[in-house]
């Protein structure tokens, strides 16, 4: 009875715990403004189908990804003709709840003058987090973000917000200023616990992203635990009692949630398999 209870609690708790969605830019969908269309990122908000002249603007496109099943989010700064400070901008709330870290696969693709990639966390209006790049940088990257339990204490959503940051100013053009940031995909990690201020449920997973090989380590073993790797639709591909090992090199490209089980807790982490 006590099994079933715990189970069902863990269940309870999932209905209200963090979720980002759309996370490799696999859906898109249409929209209109002014009689014109556009495709936005399911589940994700941009400003594309703001006016210009009668027009509606897209500064967030897709690029083919050659990394996984879905595609690049292109965001650009200075689709607009006015004069004034432009941002061409990506963001998606989600639940604070067991949220542990943020990961995103980025990319600051092109900048003139002072142009630049921003990358914020909203508590409400609060910026809690920004970081900034002002170069080109020749490659994807992934960066991580650390949810301090505070923000969790203190928001119940949090929003993650791309932005590119240029400025259009037509009288000058030389004085104009101009940015395209790339984002290939989203991550998470989440952590949901039965009992309060328990320390024997962890997860540390490495490399990642990984190619054969993914290490797991849980910290304190017990022998009804359990790991599980699941699709980032739900669908499970793996589960098995702990090991400090699994080889992953026949998944597919892509993400992918391990999660340790134990009896009082789950504890899940988001991985990249890639080639």
């Amino acid at each position: 009875m006590k099994t079933f209870l715990t189970i069902f609690a863990i269940l309870i708790g999932q209905l209200s715990m963090a979720q980002f969605y759309n996370t490799q830019f696999s859906d898109w969908e249409m929209g209109t403004d002014a009689g014109e269309e556009y495709e936005i990122p399911s589940y994700w908000f941009t400003n594309n189908g703001t006016q210009e002249n009668g027009f509606a603007t897209t500064p967030v496109t897709k690029v083919t990804s050659n990394i996984n099943n879905g595609y690049i989010a292109k965001i650009e700064s200075n689709l607009n003709t006015t004069s004034t400070l432009e941002k061409g901008f990506l963001f998606q709330e989600s639940n604070s709840a067991g949220l542990e870290q943020i990961w995103y696969m980025s990319k600051c693709d092109s900048l003139y003058q002072g142009g630049s990639c921003r990358v914020s966390i909203l508590g409400d209006t609060d910026v809690l987090f920004s970081d900034t790049t002002f170069v080109v940088e020749d490659s994807f990257s992934i960066k991580h973000i650390n949810i301090p339990s505070q923000w969790q204490n203190t928001y119940e959503k949090l929003t993650l917000l791309f932005e590119a940051v240029g400025r259009t100013i037509p009288e000058s053009p030389e004085s104009s200023s101009y940015s395209v940031f790339l984002i290939e995909e989203v991550g998470f990690d989440i952590i949901l616990n039965t009992k309060e201020n328990n320390l024997e449920n962890n997860l540390s997973i490495a490399p990642n992203p990984v190619s054969n090989t993914l290490n797991i380590d849980i910290g304190k073993i017990n022998p009804e635990d359990k790991i599980r790797i699941t699709n980032m639709l739900g669908n499970q591909i793996y589960e098995g009692i702990y090991s400090p090992s699994v080889d992953v090199s026949k998944l597919a490209n892509g993400s992918y949630v391990i999660s340790h089980i134990s009896k009082e807790s789950v504890v899940s982490k988001q991985f990249l398999k890639i080639d």
